[in-house]
């Protein structure tokens, strides 16, 4: 899970990194990274640092001597159910957002396995906002359906990761939807009026990493 956290960070391949009294540098997961993709598997942290890192056109070989490219990553993570996967399925969909958008950022063709990857993106993005509750924060059973629990700290983890995963996903127009203004809101106001409040470390994160990106999609595009 390193890789994905140090590529929007804009550190290079051939930053250093030192482990244990060794020598390494970021090329050094990148490559771990491309040995260990496996059909089947959790692929969603790969996918995202590998993205970032590799041309369009790189093909490499994991550990087993199977071919891998990154639309076969992309393929990989789209034909995967979000029911079991972490944090409801937040992180798949987000690293195959980022896998067209990146396409995009490059100037390249949404073709093949990136059109399956927007495909179902989109399917999922509108399905996200059917199941959005009155006061503006997302279900709190994920994808599986329809959910409003009491629990703050519940309605916080689902918002956060569904709102960050929302933006980056966002073109222009959703930017001012009513619905994306709402789930800031629920999420700024809880946030605020539980200052104090000792949240879980990871959904807390999430949660303020979605402000920041509303904060510069919205005020500093």
């Amino acid at each position: 899970q390193l890789l994905p956290f140090l590529a929007p960070s804009k550190l290079r391949a051939n930053y250093p990194l030192r482990v244990e009294g060794h020598d390494l540098t970021v090329a050094y997961l990148i490559d771990m990274a491309k040995r260990t993709c496996y059909p089947r598997s959790e692929l969603t942290f790969k996918l995202i640092g590998l993205m970032h890192y590799l041309p369009s056109d790189a093909q490499w070989m994991n550990d087993q001597g199977m071919q891998w490219d990154l639309p076969k990553l992309v393929r990989e993570e789209a034909r995967q159910s979000l029911r079991d996967a972490a944090c409801g399925g937040t992180h798949r969909l987000s690293g195959l957002t980022l896998a067209y958008k990146t396409r995009e950022a490059r100037g390249e063709p949404i073709d093949g396995a990136y059109i399956q990857a927007r495909r179902y993106v989109v399917r999922h993005k509108n399905y996200a906002y059917r199941l959005q509750n009155g006061d503006g924060s997302f279900s709190t059973e994920w994808f599986r359906g329809p959910g409003n629990e009491d629990s703050l700290d519940r309605k916080m983890k689902t918002t956060g990761h569904i709102l960050e995963w929302l933006l980056y996903a966002a073109e222009e127009r959703d930017l001012k939807s009513s619905r994306i203004t709402r789930a800031t809101h629920y999420l700024t106001n809880i946030l605020y009026s539980n200052s104090n409040k000792d949240w879980e470390a990871g959904p807390l994160g999430h949660a303020i990493h979605a402000l920041l990106l509303y904060d510069r999609l919205v005020f500093a595009p």
